[in-house]
């Protein structure tokens, strides 16, 4: 399968934004004004379960959990969540030092491979979003397996990271579950966990990361249609902050673009399945819009 092209999309919504009339500037102006009004708070400490999920849960448990938001000249610069993590006194049953990462394309060169994510939940415990990773320092988390017994360390994640969510529903965040994945590469071949993709031969290696690389883009792909979506419903509600964040939609759009320019073409029926349920949910939305 050859690349996906998305700049139509991310044009219409440009060019449908354009159409909504009056001048960018005052728009722009009166959307700073009303951040403003609502004075939203620069901290948000959130409660947290301090038992992690998954298969690094013996050796790390949650010791704190904050929300930071920036503001600048009226409009969001950062919004960041900052997961503080305790080494317990376990011992790892694997060498901490030679570990890949489930986000990097190379975790299969190791003998063990881990990653973390978040699951965000509102006050009445409803998910926002789950196995929340975007804008994750895979360093950060990688340091964790070095730390000595009782040491703490922060990872952080972007909650704003290629325009992942939105202020209102930032400050809605309450409380925070952490997940953990810990993957014996070795022994993935049998375990028919849908890592099987690192056996011996290089062939198959290269095939299944191919097959990988496109379930994240078209992760990826989905995650993009619904703040296309969201967008068009504020345009259409007559919000004025669609005026700044039809960049944004842009800038995505230009990154899944190169992500599927590099994914590969060996799509499986079932990824095939999701490309065409995700560009019917996209044409079906964009008819109700217009009709």
């Amino acid at each position: 399968m050859k690349k996906i092209k998305l700049f139509g999309i991310a044009l219409l919504a440009v060019m449908y934004l354009a159409s909504c009339g009056g001048s960018g500037n005052q728009k722009k102006e009166n959307e700073q004004e009303q951040v403003q009004k609502k004075n939203y708070p620069k901290k948000i400490n959130l409660t947290f379960e301090k038992q992690l999920n998954g298969g690094l849960s013996d050796f790390f448990e949650v010791t704190n959990a904050i929300v930071k938001i920036k503001m600048d000249d009226g409009s969001v610069d950062d919004m960041l969540i900052n997961i503080e993590l305790q080494r317990t006194d376990k011992k790892l049953t694997f060498d901490g030092s030679n570990v890949g990462h489930l986000a990097l394309s190379n975790w299969g060169q190791y003998p063990f491979a881990i990653e973390f994510s978040v699951d965000l939940l509102d006050e009445d415990g409803v998910p926002i979003e789950t196995n929340f990773d975007k804008g994750s320092n895979v360093d950060s988390e990688l340091s964790l397996l070095t730390l000595p017994s009782g040491e703490k360390k922060w990872i952080q994640y972007d909650l704003n990271y290629n325009w992942a969510l939105d202020i209102d529903e930032v400050i809605e965040i309450k409380s925070v579950k952490v997940n953990s994945k810990l993957t014996n590469v070795n022994k993935i071949d049998s375990s028919n966990d849908g890592y099987s993709s690192y056996s011996n031969d290089n062939h198959s290696k290269n095939e299944s990361v191919s097959n990988e690389d496109w379930d994240a883009v078209l992760n990826s792909y989905e995650s993009y249609i619904d703040q296309y979506i969201k967008l068009m419903k504020k345009a259409v509600n007559g919000d004025v902050s669609v005026i700044t964040e039809y960049a944004s939609i842009m800038e995505k759009a230009t990154d899944l673009s190169e992500k599927m320019s590099t994914a590969g073409n060996n799509l499986t029926s079932s990824q095939m399945s999701k490309f065409i349920k995700l560009q019917t949910k996209l044409a079906n939305s964009a008819t109700a819009m217009y009709n």
